[in-house]
């Protein structure tokens, strides 16, 4: 099994990268030999559990500017093929994550002969509610269309995104396998939950909405945390109250000592094909505002979580004073929340997704 994704642990920009860490353990340790192929990082490597390997593609010479994004990305391709073809590892399935890798995966399909799985996180459309700008992003979309046409099966995350992949990418039909999550690893000891402090975290893009929650908090007295890294960083930072704190970046056991010590942890996006970030945030938990909004529908339903109006900054602030005052409704949505983030764990995905590989390539894929 040959998961190819543009990044995974500690290289880490959003959910996907922990999305794969997550499958990959679970699939180890469920009997499956796992490969991740993926790109260089500038930190050592974790642990990897029995039956797990990771393959990290040569860096390149030189960094580009972060204006040169696509280089990278195009480099990065080029860098895991050629690791995979020059390395021993044996493939049944190849399992790639998103046109980030698709350029890779194409290569190593022809060349190994194997059946693809392509699991699509989100769309260029999507992102851009449903328009498509020219430039860069029509040609991403046609990258995701390519990667569509390659897969022997396409899954997602959530019902919403089914729609997104057959009426935009051309996929005949695709499975919906939700996220998971471990919540022992979100619930760290001895951390004190404030009463005051609201978390939001993930990319700091325009679509992660942190701007509308800065816009709900201006008149609230609250200690308003933001983790993450992104493209949106200076705007945002430029447009930030006085209480705000941009926390940056987060390795997994920071950030789960920020979820577990809010109050709230919100997930105000504009677009979301599933919200990993409030079920981490769930698994620690901590009650959650959402939008309503694509995946968080079918995550956080009525009696988990409160979802409120996408980009509305009124109807955020008065969900955020509904739950600060309101102490049992905090504890009854807590408890839901947990209960709904144990049911998504990462063994069950895991089990899904063998399936799917069975599917493929009947008595290889695990």
């Amino acid at each position: 099994m040959l998961q190819v994704a543009w990044e995974y642990p500690p290289r880490l920009f959003g959910g996907l990268g922990r999305h794969v860490e997550g499958l990959s353990a679970a699939l180890a340790a469920d009997g499956v030999d796992v490969t991740v192929l993926t790109p260089a990082s500038s930190e050592p490597d974790p642990p990897a559990p029995d039956r797990l390997r990771v393959l990290r593609a040569a860096a390149p010479p030189e960094l580009l500017p972060e204006d040169r994004w696509l280089a990278d990305v195009l480099d990065a391709n080029i860098a895991m093929a050629e690791r995979a073809l020059t390395s021993d590892v044996a493939v049944d399935v190849l399992h790639v994550h998103d046109w980030m890798a698709g350029h890779a995966a194409r290569v190593l399909a022809r060349a190994m002969g194997v059946p693809v799985v392509a699991t699509v996180h989100a769309t260029e459309r999507g992102r851009h509610q449903g328009h498509l700008p020219p430039g860069i992003s029509a040609w991403i979309d046609a990258q995701e269309r390519a990667l569509v046409g390659l897969a022997d099966r396409v899954v997602v995350c959530s019902t919403p995104m089914v729609e997104a992949v057959t009426d935009w990418l051309g996929a005949p039909a695709a499975d919906v396998i939700p996220n998971g999550v471990d919540p022992a690893r979100w619930q760290p000891p001895g951390v004190r939950r404030r009463h005051d402090r609201v978390v939001v975290a993930g990319r700091l893009e325009y679509e992660k909405g942190a701007q509308v929650l800065m816009a709900a908090t201006e008149d609230l007295p609250l200690d308003v945390r933001i983790a993450g890294r992104g493209s949106h960083g200076p705007a945002l930072r430029r447009e930030a109250h006085d209480r705000v704190r941009f926390e940056g970046h987060l390795p997994q056991p920071a950030l789960a000592r920020l979820l577990a010590s809010a109050t709230i942890v919100v997930v105000p996006s504009l677009y979301e094909p599933f919200g990993l970030a409030a079920l981490e945030g769930m698994a620690a938990g901590t009650p959650v505002v959402v939008s309503d909004v694509g995946g968080l529908r079918d995550l956080v339903p009525d009696g988990v979580g409160l979802r409120v109006p996408p980009d509305d900054p009124t109807a955020l602030r008065s969900a955020l004073r509904r739950l600060l005052v309101d102490r049992p409704l905090r504890e009854r949505l807590a408890r839901a929340g947990l209960a709904r983030a144990e049911e998504l764990s990462w063994p069950a995905t895991a089990r899904r997704y063998r399936n799917v590989y069975t599917a493929v390539a009947p008595g290889r894929g695990g």
